[in-house]
């Protein structure tokens, strides 16, 4: 496009931190650190942006992530309460008024057209 102005090229640098126990869980982590550069949105300093994921290889999924941006307010996400023990029994048993109905015949579903 004739006359227009390139953007100064942004800036990622990712970096392993040392494991750490959340909640009781040993998670491995990351930070990710993306530097905006003077002009890139009319900015008259950089612009940092530094997200951190926490990973627990025993849950299998993300136990914290945080996202720094100097645009906007910080964002945090946290897996609370961890608890690895057995689960109450009870939470997995139909109440004692439920009934199971076993539908033995043919039968149809109808979908309205839209």
């Amino acid at each position: 496009m004739p006359g227009a102005k390139l953007l100064p090229p942004t800036t990622t640098t990712t970096e392993k931190l040392e494991p750490r126990n959340i909640e009781g869980v040993i998670a491995e982590g990351t930070r990710q650190t993306t530097t905006f550069p003077v002009g890139w949105q009319g900015n008259d300093s950089p612009i940092s942006m530094i997200y951190e994921n926490w990973y627990s290889p025993g849950l299998k999924r993300d136990v914290l992530f945080t996202l720094k941006d100097t645009r906007t307010a910080d964002l945090t996400h946290q897996l609370i309460n961890v608890r690895r023990s057995e689960q109450d029994a009870s939470l997995f048993q139909l109440p004692p008024d439920n009934t199971v109905t076993d539908e033995a015949g043919a039968f149809t579903i109808k979908w309205q057209s839209q």
